[in-house]
């Protein structure tokens, strides 16, 4: 799969995200930033055990 995004709104949406993300955790699942490709959107999200963050980039 192939997409195009605007940078700024991609960064703008990877520094949302993250401040869900601890610097240290003791689950290194818990350690990283999931991106979803779909048709027309991309969809971010960062959590650790407390919080969950998401955003949509169309």
């Amino acid at each position: 799969m192939e997409f195009k995004v605007n940078k700024d709104c991609f960064h703008h949406a990877l520094s949302a995200v993250g401040q869900a993300i601890p610097i240290k955790s003791p689950h290194s699942i818990l350690t990283g930033i999931k991106i979803e490709a779909n048709d027309d959107h991309l969809i971010l999200l960062g959590s650790n055990s407390d919080i969950t963050i998401e955003k949509t980039i169309r």
